[in-house]
Parts: structure tokens; sequence; C-alpha cells
């Protein structure tokens, strides 16, 4: 109440909100530091004692082919679904703006839109195709000879590699539907 005159409760209330509000302004960013600290700590707890978890390899066997155990990967597998929808809506809108775009356009636009249709359906098909293509692919690399710690690292990451690589593939046919 510094600034006001003296019987001005207008002011002397506008600046009595203003402090209410900068503390309580304040003491969310302060609620928000202390909690952003506290996760970014216990992020890093487990991130340090994660290698407690994990089971001790069988790296004497000479082949490589041990059998790990490996991490559940259902979380993967949800992303990986919603991926691969979003991806399909995203052709469908697609197709849908080309179909407007040949129905309404005049007839220089009409070849483009035509053009643009095979890009649209390119995209759907790869993002249909995902699933084929990453496996076929990551088939041929998977039959590599290893020494036993990397055969066993390959063996144990082998399934969230397929689902990031077909993740990559469904953004990349998405992206060719909608551009």
């Amino acid at each position: 109440m510094m600034g006001c005159a003296p019987g001005d409760w207008g002011c002397a209330l506008g600046e009595l909100a203003g402090d209410w509000l900068s503390s309580a302004a304040g003491r969310t960013i302060q609620t928000l530091a202390e909690a952003i600290a506290e996760a970014v700590g216990e992020t890093v707890s487990e991130i340090g004692t994660l290698w407690v978890d994990l089971p001790t390899p069988d790296l004497t066997s000479g082949d490589g082919s041990t059998s790990p155990t490996y991490a559940d990967s259902t979380g993967l597998s949800e992303v990986l679904g919603w991926a691969m929808w979003v991806g399909l809506v995203i052709a469908v809108i697609g197709l849908i703006g080309v179909g407007a775009a040949i129905a309404l356009g005049r007839t220089a636009e009409r070849s483009s839109a035509v053009r643009r249709l095979g890009f649209v359906a390119g995209g759907a098909v790869l993002i249909g195709a995902s699933g084929s293509l990453v496996g076929g692919l990551l088939s041929v690399v998977r039959q590599a000879p290893a020494s036993d710690a990397v055969g066993f690292l390959q063996n144990s990451l082998w399934t969230f590699v397929a689902m990031l690589a077909i993740v990559s593939v469904v953004v990349g046919g998405a992206r060719m539907a909608w551009e």
C-alpha cells in the first residue's frame, strides 16, 4: 500500500490482490521446482540401481545364444499400436483432402491432386506393411555372428529395436501421406 494515496481503496485492494497473486505464483513455481528436483533425484537413483535387477548372463556357452529375460515390452507395444492407428487416420485424412481437391479443383489442379493421390496411397501401404518390411530387413541382420556378450545384448534388445524401427517406418508413411 505504499504507492496508494490515503483513502484510495481501489488502489489498496489492487496492490493487495497483486501481492497475493505474486506470492501464490511464487509458491506454485517453488512447489513445481521442488517436484521436478524430486523426480530427477528418483530417476537418477533408479538408473543407478538398475543393474541390481538385471540377471547375470551366461556368457560361457560360447555361441551367444543365451536366453535372456526380456524386459516388459507391453508399453512399447501399446505405443506401436497407437502409432499404427494414428498413421492410418492421417492417411485417411490425406485421402479425403485429395478427394476434395480432385472434386473441387480446376483441371490443372486435378492433375497435381491425382499425383498427390499416389503419395497418399504409398504412405498408407508403407504404414500397413511396416511390420513386414522391418521384420524382413532385420532378419537378415540378426544372423550375423557375435561374441557371447554382444550376442546376449543383441538378443535382449531385439524386440525393442524392431518395435522402434516399425514406429519409425509408420511415422515416415504418415508424413508421406500428410505432405
